[in-house]
């Protein structure tokens, strides 16, 4: 589909959208991105195409893929309009489908990541809090302030000083004997990786809390780990230059939400 100038997401931002890893031409943790499509699209008031469509739509984009593993971005706004803010409730939706090998450093899972502070803050707006919605500027931002290749992510505060996120993906602290993970009532992106780890953790007797918590109750942290759909699991080795330990991100873990690394590692 060509992109209009009209189109709302190109003019304001107007729309939500999904990154999904494909392995092998098929579509992982569908019903995870699915879910989160749909409360996204609720909250905004955006009307979906049938979720069977929708399905059958990225899955055939998915089996087209030549590599081995991809990331698909499904992306849907609001529809055309003309100048100014103001939309039909009845607009049709537009839908765009966009595919791109996915290139990662295997030896990051076993190695760790380092993580920085970021200067940018996400601005404290409940009713987007959780939602995956294309204005991404305060993570534009936040990226560009550093160029080390050897500096993964950057981890993310709100404007009142608490953790949020990183810029694109989700973390998770262990402090004081437990796994916890920012709450996101306030802002931030609600991960589908961050849903299945706090699944995974809680039925294997490890439940995750969901707190707030400033940049100085993390630094008590004694191991930290990041997620998102593409990469599964990141352990922190280092945050500010500050040294963890990744044992405790456990092999158990990485096996089962990066499981793909010891394929790849091997080729």
């Amino acid at each position: 589909m060509t992109l209009s100038l009209n189109d709302r997401g190109f003019q304001f931002g107007d729309g939500i959208f999904e990154t999904i890893r494909v392995e092998q031409g098929q579509l992982l943790a569908w019903d995870f991105h699915a879910q989160r499509l749909a409360e996204g699209a609720a909250r905004l008031g955006i009307r979906l195409p049938a979720q069977r469509l929708l399905k059958m739509r990225c899955q055939s984009q998915a089996a087209a893929v030549q590599a081995d593993v991809a990331a698909l971005k499904l992306q849907i706004t609001r529809g055309d309009s003309g100048g100014g803010y103001a939309a039909a409730d009845a607009m049709a939706a537009n839908l765009y489908l966009s595919v791109r090998p996915l290139l990662f450093d295997p030896l990051l899972w076993q190695k760790g990541i380092s993580l920085r502070i970021c200067e940018q803050r996400l601005a404290i707006q409940p009713s987007l809090a959780g939602i995956k919605h294309c204005n991404r500027l305060e993570q534009v931002m936040a990226r560009r302030e550093w160029q080390e290749p050897d500096i993964k992510e950057g981890l993310m505060l709100d404007t009142e000083g608490y953790v949020v996120e990183g810029i694109s993906s989700n973390l998770f602290a262990y402090i004081d004997g437990q796994w916890c993970t920012p709450l996101l009532d306030r802002c931030g992106v609600a991960g589908t990786m961050r849903a299945q780890v706090m699944a995974w953790l809680a039925a294997n007797g490890s439940p995750v809390s969901e707190q707030r918590f400033t940049l100085d109750e993390l630094n008590n942290a004694a191991h930290l780990f990041v997620t998102n759909a593409l990469v599964g699991v990141w352990p922190v080795r280092q945050l500010a230059g500050r040294p963890l330990d990744i044992a405790e991100v456990t092999p158990v873990l990485l096996e089962r939400f990066s499981k793909f690394v010891s394929r790849n590692a091997s080729e």
